[in-house]
């Protein structure tokens, strides 16, 4: 079970490191109306656990990504496995991340964040960003080379106020 969400963590990472931005474009402010709130995309396991990556974009431009375990029959939080907060912006159609830092345990779950360690940072990505509907949006990636390990793009789904 660890390696396989220490996988899921690695893709996550994998997906933020894909990424580069270069144009300079005024921020779409219609993009960020829409970006602004919570994602996420969950994934489940055989031994009835959840593995669940949830973004937060603020009005201040802040980005926080949180990488959980929840149990699957009632949704509560097992524990943490990472968590990365850093600044956005938009340009045209991207999402470009800045100063990002991601704290870690090395794939194993902690009860409160602050006992995540630090373990990279990473000045600047980017992503493209489509909107399919008001819940849910998709980040592509730019494509990468035939030997390297990459993704297309991730589904996130807009969590509903309670």
């Amino acid at each position: 079970m660890r390696s396989k969400i220490f996988c899921l963590w690695n893709f996550f990472l994998i997906c933020v490191l894909a990424l580069v931005a270069c144009r300079k474009d005024k921020p779409n402010t219609d993009i960020e109306q829409k970006l602004f709130g919570k994602w996420y995309q969950e994934n489940s396991f055989d031994n009835h656990q959840v593995y669940r990556i949830q973004y937060n974009f603020t009005s201040y431009h802040h980005i926080e990504v949180n990488g959980a375990v929840l149990d699957s029959a009632g949704h509560t939080l097992k524990g943490y496995m990472a968590t990365s907060i850093g600044t956005f912006r938009i340009k045209g159609d991207s999402i470009v991340v800045s100063n990002l830092k991601v704290y870690s345990n090395n794939g194993d779950l902690v009860s409160n964040q602050s006992d995540l360690k630090f373990i990279h940072s990473y000045p600047r990505y980017s992503q493209r960003v489509a909107f399919l509907d008001s819940d849910f949006v998709l980040l592509s990636y730019p494509p990468c080379g035939p030997t390297e390990d990459c993704i297309g793009s991730v589904l996130l789904k807009r969590e509903q106020s309670q």
